[in-house]
């Protein structure tokens, strides 16, 4: 396994900071934090029943509150699987 940083820029209390998250090369694939791009494949893989909470809107503005600590802020970071490949979400 090899660890990869990269740079994600929070929101920590009205400020920006920067800070480095891994990425896992796992071989066949690798484990990161997820980006915008990634969700409307993300939103794909749903079941048909939470598509409409998952939907490309609602992950942006889930993740850009997660990526905020704000008291009373409530949001979502994730990571995703990647084919190394291919470079498609795996889960």
């Amino acid at each position: 396994m090899e660890i990869q940083l990269e740079d994600l820029t929070l929101n920590l209390f009205g400020e920006e900071e920067t800070i480095k998250v891994p990425h896992y090369n796992m071989g066949d694939y690798v484990i990161r934090p997820w980006i915008q791009s990634d969700f409307e494949e993300i939103a794909s893989f749903t079941d048909p029943s939470l598509a409409e909470q998952l939907d490309v809107h609602t992950l942006e503005s889930l993740s850009e509150v997660g990526y905020t600590f704000e008291p009373g802020a409530k949001g979502v970071v994730g990571f995703v699987a990647v084919d190394s490949q291919t470079n498609e979400i795996m889960g």
